[in-house]
């Protein structure tokens, strides 16, 4: 009697297992086929995509300062799907050139001039230079 019933559990376990085998497998076969669909439409959708991005790109040139300038591009873009913007505007600021103004800093050297009450000093140039040639003469 006890083999019997051994038999029978084991005869009962085993068609269990082989069923909860054959479930599983399934339910494997399932979430693999999911997987590759969701992975198969990514890629589909990214390389439709591709053609629809357009990156917009506007850049103007920029000076700061009055005696000592910088001259620099900035260049400002952002990306669109489709004419709608998807992203912010981002800046990039190229230095290109950066010198010293000699005629703003006449201008400046002037204007301290007639502040201070200074006479003007190519005019006494001049006058110097006059006078001396009168006394040679």
């Amino acid at each position: 009697m006890i083999w019997l019933t051994f038999l029978a559990g084991t005869l009962l376990g085993s068609a269990f297992t082989y069923f909860l085998t054959i479930h599983f497998k399934k339910l494997n076969a399932i979430e693999e086929r999911i997987r590759a669909e969701k992975l198969e439409s990514y890629h589909e959708g990214r390389i439709a995509t591709k053609g629809e991005l357009t990156v917009e790109r506007n850049s103007y040139v920029k000076q700061k300062g009055i005696i000592h300038k910088v001259e620099s591009v900035v260049i400002t873009e952002r990306i669109l799907l489709e004419g709608i913007p998807i992203t912010p505007f981002y800046e990039q600021e190229h230095r290109v050139d950066e010198h010293i103004d000699a005629r703003e800093l006449g201008l400046v050297a002037d204007k301290i001039r007639v502040m201070a009450g200074l006479p003007d000093l190519t005019k006494m140039g001049f006058g110097v230079i006059q006078k001396s040639l009168n006394k040679r003469i």
